[in-house]
């Protein structure tokens, strides 16, 4: 069993992972991978998404199985700058924790441990089978089907912790969340913020849960100023400091 994954532009260069989030796939990094064409990019489609979608269950645990897995085999020095967007930087989050020596850099985007009552409500079927329709009417993603996403918050619902070891962890982490977004998943980030040795945590002024795609001029220089280990000037960024 192993995920769909591509690999773009310098094979030679240090490796950059990108995991979607939930009911998404990779198509959503097109405007990242333009944006660091000088890096060896890869992008994966989780269980039960995109290209991926005939591996099922979807669950955490096997995403960071397999996804280690991709890093192992493919990154240049078999470690890797890994980015992380909402179910993507949960699973993020977990690699972190499992396989931390595979780790260069991590941005977290929105990705929350806090439990949530939405995470219950969209495991009611008749919730799931309505934004299910919804996603597919939007961003024409066939695979989102009611149990699949059924599958995917009762997953957030299991994950909705700090896992062991994170506190020990030394990985370079970057903490995004857009100031629009729920409190929950602000209150995620300063938890993380307190408990890893080297996080570093910021907001995006006016910025929605759709930020890396939407706005993904401004989250690639977000990013690429952390991996570089520089300052960035923004009006629209708070919080942030070089890594």
């Amino acid at each position: 069993m192993n995920l769909y994954f591509e690999e773009y532009s310098n094979k030679n260069a240090p490796t950059i992972v990108f995991i979607h989030g939930g009911g998404m796939d990779s198509s959503i990094w097109g405007g990242s991978l333009d944006y660091f064409r000088d890096y060896h990019c890869i992008v994966v489609d989780l269980p039960e998404h995109g290209r991926s979608a005939e591996i099922k269950p979807f669950s955490i645990k096997s995403s960071v199985e397999l996804i280690a897995q991709i890093i192992r085999e493919n990154s240049n020095d078999k470690k890797a700058y890994v980015i992380g967007h909402s179910l993507g930087g949960v699973v993020l989050i977990n690699l972190i924790s499992r396989y931390p020596e595979l780790i260069e850099q991590a941005v977290i985007a929105s990705g929350n441990l806090q439990p949530s009552p939405l995470y219950k409500i969209f495991t009611n079927s008749m919730v799931c089978t309505f934004v299910s329709f919804l996603n597919r009417k939007k961003y024409k993603k066939e695979y989102v089907t009611s149990e699949m996403l059924k599958r995917v918050y009762k997953e957030m619902i299991l994950y909705s912790r700090i896992p062991d070891g994170l506190n020990e962890t030394k990985v370079p982490i970057l903490l995004i969340a857009g100031e629009k977004e729920p409190e929950f998943l602000k209150k995620s980030n300063r938890d993380l913020l307190h408990i890893c040795q080297n996080a570093k945590e910021i907001t995006i002024l006016k910025a929605k849960h759709d930020y890396p795609w939407i706005e993904n001029q401004l989250f690639n220089e977000i990013v690429y100023a952390c991996m570089e280990n520089k300052s960035i000037s923004n009006e629209r960024i708070i919080n942030y400091e070089t890594m």
